[in-house]
């Protein structure tokens, strides 16, 4: 099962400083993706009150024995 931690942002340097940190980390633990992107453009993740806003986003997907699902805005 795949758990999700999603940031969201007004700014691509902060999502993509986020998606920069955690890249170094795939692998290595549970965390298996980052993707980095338009809100819009990853709308099978983000629930569509997001959608149309403006955001960027950081996505961080984990293995994971049970899903989860966290939103975070920074």
């Amino acid at each position: 099962m795949t758990s999700y931690k999603i940031f969201l942002t007004k700014s691509m340097e902060v999502a993509s400083q986020l998606a920069e940190l955690n890249s170094s980390k795939v692998g290595s633990g549970n965390l298996k993706s980052v993707r980095l992107g338009v809100v819009n453009q990853m709308k099978e993740y983000i629930p569509e009150i997001y959608h149309d806003k403006g955001y960027f986003c950081c996505i961080l997907m984990y293995e994971s024995g049970k899903p989860s699902y966290n939103i975070i805005i920074a």
